[in-house]
């Protein structure tokens, strides 16, 4: 705690700020902008930066080259926030995403397969979604099945065309034979 700071503090929250329209983002942050000096109170943004830049100059953009429109919005940014922290990525999406896996039965089938074929996303918000459909998943699968890596290797797989390929997963609940059909098709020596 900070002594010449006499007194509570506000701590606002605003997360997400890269999901809004641009121009709304670049409204928010100049109506922020009068609160910014107020004793004892923090804002703390969650944001990709990048994005949030992009949102401001598309909000300010003027009959300049784009790539100075750029350099505006990102002296904008800067000077709003003037103490930033960069989240790291996690490091390995294959064992950020085990470590979000609830059972352990089901972590020890998975994480040496996802370990050696590397096929997850590094972002993290997709990896915990992935996790939660997993997790879903596994508890209504896991019940009866003798072969638990067979089990956890078909719910993954269930998880991941359901989470990264939803026109796969509706076309396979329209079709049950659609997952033959697949097999199929990438067995076929003619494709």
């Amino acid at each position: 705690k900070d002594p010449a700071v006499a007194g509570p503090r506000v701590v606002i929250f605003i997360d997400d700020l890269d999901r809004c329209q641009p121009e709304t983002a670049h409204r928010l942050l100049e109506a922020l902008k009068i609160h910014l000096s107020i004793p004892n109170c923090v804002f703390v943004l969650g944001m990709n930066q990048q994005i949030v830049v992009e949102a401001i100059a598309v909000a300010i953009k003027k009959d300049e080259a784009e790539s100075l429109t750029r350099l505006k919005a990102d002296a904008y940014l800067e000077k709003l926030c003037t103490n930033i922290w960069r989240l790291p990525l996690p490091g390995k999406p294959e064992t950020f995403f085990c470590d979000l896996i609830v059972d352990a039965a089901l972590k020890s089938e998975l994480n040496p397969v996802l370990q050696a074929t590397r096929c997850l996303p590094p972002n993290p918000r997709r990896l915990k979604a992935l996790a939660n459909v997993t997790n879903r998943l596994w508890q209504g699968a896991n019940a009866g099945i003798a072969d638990k890596r067979r089990a956890a290797m078909a719910v993954l797989t269930v998880a991941y065309i359901y989470q990264f390929h939803g026109d796969l997963y509706r076309r396979w609940q329209y079709d049950a034979d659609f997952w033959s059909e697949i097999k199929r098709f990438v067995n076929d020596p003619l494709h």
